[in-house]
């Protein structure tokens, strides 16, 4: 078993404690996942109370070597 919590039991918990219809949980859960993505592209910051803030962080361009790439001399 994975130790990640995915989206589909994040929609069953919400079902199994609510008794909503599991369509309309998984329809919910999708709107606020939207809702949270849009504000971050938009460059926002998403505050929840209780949890934390998300921010995008801008990585610094800069050259990338991977390990099977030669070195350059």
């Amino acid at each position: 078993m994975s130790t990640n919590l995915t989206k589909r039991e994040i929609v069953l918990q919400i079902y199994e404690k609510t008794g909503f219809p599991q369509k309309e949980v998984q329809t919910t859960v999708q709107m606020t996942l939207d809702i949270i993505m849009n504000a971050l592209a938009a460059g926002r910051n998403v505050e929840l109370r209780n949890f934390g803030v998300l921010e995008v962080q801008v990585a610094r361009p800069g050259s990338v070597a991977t390990p099977t790439s030669p070195r350059p001399k």
